[in-house]
């Protein structure tokens, strides 16, 4: 409920500053004026009211914001504005609400895999995604000779699970990418963020901070950015419109294939008790120093790939050992299944401390049967001797 009311106060400021910008003759501070003024901030007032019951201790400094420039006479508007100004506001208000939102995506090849420009309706932000072997195709874009934000991502190592990420901004984003190009070897697709004008060096340093921060919190890439730099400091009026901006990349990202960014939730918190003989438990192997520091020491397991239609039906998940093993020792009960990494896997949290089996279960499968996970139910689990009683 926050959050989106959050967005619907900083939506009220961005109409309210578009409206005035297309309004004809300004009026001077009168009555008339002030009065205007009055009916506009009872759309504040309201908001306010809702905040307070909702968080009982939030007020955002936005209302102060929206106060002055319409008293002060730093922003004016007409009478005659006034329930158009009204009905916008309302507009955008229950938009932000339900958030809602068309993006439109140019691919100038053709080639879904290559250069994709993205632009959001009714917004001056702009999007290029597009792999590292078509930066000579776009670098003399004039969008890029401006300060911005970009995204680099790929994987350092073969072996890695998850990609490794940079975050950077620049005042001049064409040369920085240009930078990166001779001196990271690791990325092969990009993400840049610019907007028409509306984004200066400070703006930029903000969005990087607010981006390197979220994707630390995130945990779902090896972030290559050292640390997170300084937040530098903005008005409140500049950071009510940076967190704006900031949304859309949030919401754009995935569009793209980028999910890094995507703080994880459980999809699913296993509840319902199964029948004995459904399949709610997963068999999956793994090596011995993989098995201590994560199945037993971190007591969750990951990058998982699961069926979908298997997704809700997990409750337990247990662990073979591969040689010299050779056996299935633990189990644990499955608290919950998120998200995990760029590729369609996930990551099992447990309820507990993995159990260890009385009776190991040993593998008498043909070879390579266990090179992936399996499915099989708890109730053979607890009584099989032999992991071909378990498929």
């Amino acid at each position: 409920m926050e959050v989106s009311l959050h967005n619907a106060v900083n939506a009220l400021i961005m109409g309210s500053l578009c409206l005035l910008r297309f309004q004809t003759p300004y009026l001077p501070i009168d009555g008339r004026v002030r009065r205007c003024s009055c009916e506009l901030l009872s759309c504040v007032n309201i908001l306010t009211l809702i905040y307070v019951t909702v968080n009982n201790n939030y007020l955002n400094n936005n209302f102060v914001l929206i106060y002055t420039k319409l008293l002060i006479g730093r922003a004016f508007v007409s009478v005659a504005d006034l329930p158009r100004f009204t009905l916008v506001c309302k507009t955008i208000i229950i938009g932000y609400m339900s958030n809602p939102f068309t993006i439109r995506i140019y691919v100038p090849e053709g080639d879904p895999e290559g250069l994709r420009i993205i632009e959001r309706q009714s917004s001056p932000s702009k999007f290029f995604a597009f792999p590292r072997n078509k930066w000579d195709q776009i670098k003399d874009r004039t969008e890029l000779t401006g300060a911005g934000i970009y995204i680099l991502t790929g994987y350092s190592n073969p072996e890695d699970e998850l990609p490794t990420v940079y975050v950077g901004q620049a005042d001049i984003i064409k040369n920085r990418i240009e930078q990166h190009i001779k001196n990271k070897d690791f990325w092969d697709k990009a993400v840049i963020f610019v907007s028409d004008n509306k984004i200066n060096s400070t703006h930029a340093k903000w969005l990087e901070h607010k981006l390197i921060d979220r994707v630390f919190k995130a945990n779902r890439s090896i972030v290559e950015n050292g640390n997170n730099p300084q937040e530098p400091t903005i008005s409140e009026a500049e950071q009510a419109e940076m967190q704006v901006f900031l949304t859309e990349i949030y919401q754009t990202l995935p569009l793209v294939g980028l999910r890094a960014f995507d703080v994880p939730r459980a999809i699913i918190e296993p509840v319902k008790e199964k029948t004995k003989d459904q399949k709610d438990t997963i068999v999956v192997p793994a090596q011995e120093e993989g098995f201590n520091r994560v199945f037993i020491g971190e007591q969750s397991w990951y990058a998982v790939r699961i069926s979908g239609g298997m997704l809700d039906n997990i409750k337990y998940i247990a662990g073979y050992q591969t040689a010299p093993v050779s056996a299935i020792t633990h189990y644990a009960k499955v608290k919950s299944i998120e998200p995990y990494g760029e590729e369609g896997k996930y990551k099992l949290n447990f309820v507990d401390k993995a159990i260890k089996l009385e009776n190991e279960i040993e593998y008498d499968l043909p070879k390579g049967a266990m090179q992936g996970l399996r499915y099989t139910s708890l109730d053979k689990l607890l009584k099989a001797k032999k992991m071909s009683e378990l498929f």
